[in-house]
């Protein structure tokens, strides 16, 4: 199977051509979709005062059976301790996570947990974005929705392995 280059091939100028021009659609359509996306869930969030990182921080525990140390949650999200410490505290707030120290003798020791609350806002926040997914869907047959969720897959593990 022959390696793909996003270099042109002198040797055949209309197909390095096609293959520039597969390249900026794509680009084009992953970039819409990540805008796309990225303005659904910042609206969905709005209804709850609530900004795209603490949301996904709170999701980043659900995937940690609900419960992470406070450095963990950090290093997951690529953040500052003290900038995940400001979220933590917003997310407290709202009663969606609690915190748990370690010890009193040394505070810095933080476990995180979602709450019932945070669990229950999470589930509602799946549910809406189902319902957003199952709208785009609508206009494609059964089958191929089927066989776009297969490509994406495909294609996204590709991207993962990719360095």
């Amino acid at each position: 199977m022959k390696a793909h280059s996003s270099v042109p091939n002198p040797k055949n100028p209309p197909a390095a051509a096609h293959e520039q021009n597969l390249f900026e659609q794509l680009d084009g359509a992953l970039r819409r979709l990540m805008w796309t996306e990225r303005s659904w869930l910042k609206q969905a969030l709005a209804d709850y005062e609530l900004d795209i990182v603490p949301f996904m921080l709170l999701m980043q525990l659900l995937k940690h059976d609900d419960v992470c140390p406070m450095k963990e949650l950090a290093q997951a999200l690529d953040l500052p301790n003290a900038t995940t410490t400001g979220y933590v505290d917003r997310l407290e707030q709202q009663d969606l996570v609690r915190r748990e120290f370690g010890n009193q003798q040394d505070r810095r020791q933080v476990r995180v947990h979602v709450t019932a609350q945070g669990r229950a806002f999470a589930r509602r926040i799946k549910e809406q974005r189902r319902e957003y997914y199952r709208h785009a869907l609508t206009h494609l047959a059964a089958r191929d929705q089927e066989h776009f969720i297969k490509l994406l897959s495909a294609f996204l593990d590709k991207l993962e392995t990719v360095k």
